[in-house]
């Protein structure tokens, strides 16, 4: 504020140019609150432990550095510290959720920016969008709250985030369902889902797509300790939405391909114990009258440790400008049909290739079995987490024989309560 030599005051707005790609991230976690999410309670005392363990251990150079949540129905969270296997036997409530699952997140050193207000703290609220994705951490302190959201990558990690993109909705345009929501917060300010539905005669998924659409347009912002929904335009005027649909121009171009018949596809799917999935790819550019063929190698923790393509592109520049189109769209193209396995809860009658991984807490130990379909051929690897583990390598006559012996052994892995930890 300024005052004037008359004695009058004149507000100085200041401006503040931020990078599109950062908009765009905000507007996407802000976003994903939205999207399903596995929820569980911890105590204070259970963050401050962690905390603890984290500041006084350092993190080991090419070792995991994940924080490995197992949610099993019935029993209270664990949460495991990699790469010391440190379990954390969390005292607050019983997961309330109906299926087993394990859980990885990452960037947990940025829980540190928590550890100032854990004195005032009555109960620790988590919501986790899935391994690698983005998890939000609620703080509660009497009438205050404090969320935390953390993205599981970073900018180098573009793997993940193209993931992370599948999961958003692409319309530039809001429709009648956002306006009519929008004019109603103008008059109220904020609202639930009740009250929206009430209101706007808007339901079930249509007010769901047009409340994300919102938040995702800048012009809506959701209150996820209350769940309420609060009008908050981040901007004068609206924003150019087409923007912020791809992160660049080769991503638009890889979504072009991927969208296209048999333009993309996966020519190999191999599991490298230890190492991490390696993909092989064909990619038909009818503009360039070229096939390529992109290969990636991703670890466990969604990065690419190793990326080669025989576009030119690739071999000019290598990852030096960022990944090529035909990387982007062998990674899409795995993610979409990860996406489509998961939504549609297809039957293990149909798959030809898959990898299964499973894991089991006996006391201080974890027991993993790790699962693989390849057509004819099936691979089984088990034995202690963080040990030499023992193989099995089956040859079958037929794809129907193996597809049946597979589904035999994750049966039976299911039964003896293991739990699904397939990243």
């Amino acid at each position: 504020m300024k005052i004037s030599s008359a004695g009058e005051q004149d507000v100085l707005e200041k401006q503040i140019k931020v990078p599109d790609s950062w908009m765009r991230g905000f507007l996407q976690v802000q976003s994903s609150t939205m999207l399903p999410m596995d929820s569980f309670k911890l105590t204070a005392i259970d963050l401050y432990n962690i905390l603890r363990h984290l500041r006084l251990n350092g993190d080991q150079k090419g070792r995991r550095r994940g924080l490995r949540v197992e949610l099993v129905p019935g029993e209270r969270p664990r949460v495991v510290l990699e790469p010391w296997e440190t379990v954390i036997e969390t005292t607050a409530e019983i997961y309330q959720g109906r299926q087993a699952k394990v859980t990885r997140v990452w960037g947990r050193r940025r829980l540190m920016l928590l550890r100032r207000m854990l004195p005032f703290v009555e109960e620790v609220d988590v919501h986790l969008l899935g391994s690698g994705l983005p998890s939000f951490w609620i703080l509660r302190a009497g009438p205050m709250t404090f969320t935390l959201g953390l993205t599981g990558f970073t900018a180098a990690n573009w793997s993940q985030a193209v993931n992370f993109d599948l999961l958003m909705p692409r319309k530039s345009q809001g429709g009648d369902g956002l306006r009519k929501i929008v004019k109603h917060l103008g008059e109220q300010w904020s609202n639930d889902r009740d009250g929206l539905t009430k209101a706007t005669k808007l339901k079930g998924a249509e007010l769901i797509e047009s409340l994300q659409l919102g938040c995702q347009h800048g012009q809506i912002m959701y209150d996820l300790p209350s769940d309420r929904f609060r009008l908050r335009p981040l901007t004068n005027t609206p924003l150019d939405i087409e923007r912020f649909e791809f992160r660049n121009a080769r991503e638009r171009l890889a979504h072009d391909l991927v969208h296209r018949k048999d333009a993309v596809s996966i020519v190999t799917e191999n599991r490298i114990h230890g190492t991490g999935l390696e993909l092989t790819g064909k990619t038909v550019v009818a503009e360039d009258k070229r096939e390529y063929r992109p290969q990636l190698l991703l670890s466990d923790e969604g990065f690419v440790s190793r990326a080669e393509c025989t576009c030119n592109t690739f071999r000019q520049q290598g990852l030096k400008g960022g990944p090529c189109t035909c990387l982007i769209a062998l990674r899409l193209t795995h993610a979409m049909r990860e996406k489509r396995r998961r939504e549609s809860g297809r039957a293990l009658k149909t798959v030809t290739v898959e990898t299964r991984t499973y894991s089991k807490r006996e006391n201080d130990l974890e027991q993993v079995v790790q699962i693989s379909l390849n057509r004819k051929r099936l691979k089984v690897r088990w034995g202690t987490a963080g040990e030499s583990m023992r193989v099995q390598q089956l040859q079958f006559d037929s794809l129907e024989a193996a597809r049946s012996e597979y589904v035999e052994r994750v049966g039976k892995l299911e039964e003896g309560g293991y739990l699904d930890a397939s990243t």
